[in-house]
């Protein structure tokens, strides 16, 4: 049995192995993104959803998961609490960290 892995882009953070040429994934590991000073708070409103704060504040809706995982939350809609402060990083600081 060998087992073999392959670099992926800086974003991707998984590994795609292969054992006796048999190819899959491993884990999909999002990057970390630790606190910044110019990370701007944000009061969460009732209904609202990742994709659209991330379309107001980041200017795109596909940038929903660094709200999530800068502010350790889940995938469900429930997970954004009412009159509950989150952090939104900036574009610069995002660039900084080299996650876009």
């Amino acid at each position: 049995m060998a087992l073999s892995r392959h670099a992926l882009s800086h974003l991707i953070h998984a590994e795609l192995l292969s054992i006796d040429d048999v190819v899959f994934w491993d884990k999909i590991r999002p990057p970390e993104i630790e606190p910044r000073d110019d990370d701007v708070p944000y009061l969460v409103q009732k209904g609202e959803r990742l994709d659209n704060l991330a379309f107001l504040e980041l200017g795109d809706p596909h940038l929903g998961w660094v709200i999530m995982i800068r502010n350790n939350l889940g995938l469900w809609p429930s997970d954004l609490v009412d009159d509950e402060v989150i952090f939104i990083p900036s574009l610069e600081g995002l660039k900084a960290r080299g996650v876009i």
